[in-house]
């Protein structure tokens, strides 16, 4: 598929901040990991990984067209390498090389994040897994699983960096760019629309990840666990915009225009002005 010359918007603001997330969460981690006196902040930032970890798997599942893993590309990797040197296919989603990358990252980090919650209950006597502490013995393998995983998910971290350099540069696309704004050139209008469950998710999970509290080891990372999942199970029950209506007190109609105003203001280009009252300005 060759370039186009419409500009259709592809990875939501949510895609786009998870995938941030998800790159500082696990480079500062893995920074903060080498200084003894900052395993604190080393798991700290090791939680933020696995919150954003569970968000891209459930918006996997309940996201927007191209981030849903039913989108990603698993076929065809032989050829896409193969193609590094010549013309390559071009994908408005996630081509096959990045589609394998995401689901080895997220198996590796997930697994990552949960062994090093029982490290730190066994070596700190806190977080999820304190009551682990008096078996030491028992889990001590968990700190070279955890050391193993960390650095395998580093290099195939490098490797999928090192494959969207090559991609913008020698290809000359512009899925880097497109991770940055959120836009892509196609041939047609391919832009994607977040429903309204889909915008309630976003809202929730984004407002915890600015308003998380100090205690994020403990308690919270019980309450972030138990959000996600309850969220997620909201989004499969058919009554969900139905019961987050009824409790808002308003229409159908006045709800959705709400959030999309929202929406629009937060996360979507827009004017201010369609917002400002007669005379006022931002």
């Amino acid at each position: 598929m060759g370039f186009g010359v419409i500009k259709s918007y592809i990875w939501s603001f949510a895609a786009r901040f998870s995938h941030l997330a998800l790159i500082l969460s696990f480079a500062l981690a893995y920074l903060f990991s080498e200084f003894d006196d900052l395993v604190y902040f080393h798991a700290a930032f090791g939680v933020i990984f696995g919150v954003a970890i569970v968000f891209r798997i459930v918006w996997g599942f309940i996201g927007t067209k191209y981030s849903k893993f039913s989108d990603f590309k698993f076929q065809g990797l032989i050829g896409y390498f193969g193609s590094f040197l010549g013309k390559k296919e071009r994908f408005i989603g996630h081509n096959p090389a990045s589609s394998i990358a995401i689901i080895i990252i997220l198996a590796l980090g997930f697994v990552c994040v949960v062994s090093g919650l029982v490290l730190y209950g066994l070596d700190k006597n806190s977080g999820i897994f304190a009551f682990l502490y008096d078996s030491y013995a028992k889990f001590k393998f968990s700190k070279s699983i955890h050391e193993l995983l960390a650095n395998t998910l580093l290099f195939v971290a490098i490797i999928h960096i090192c494959g969207a350099l090559i991609d913008k540069f020698i290809h000359k696309n512009d899925s880097i760019n497109s991770m940055i704004t959120g836009y892509k050139l196609t041939q047609n209008d391919e832009s994607i629309r977040a429903n309204l469950t889909q915008k309630i998710f976003c809202f929730v999970c984004i407002l915890y990840y600015l308003c998380t509290p100090n205690q994020i080891i403990t308690q919270d990372m019980r309450k972030t666990l138990l959000t996600l999942v309850t969220i997620a199970a909201v989004n499969i029950n058919a009554t969900a915009e139905n019961l987050f209506k009824t409790l808002l007190g308003k229409s159908d109609a006045e709800v959705e225009q709400r959030l999309e105003q929202v929406w629009k203001h937060f996360f979507t280009p827009g004017d201010l002005s369609l917002y400002e009252a007669d005379g006022q300005k931002t």
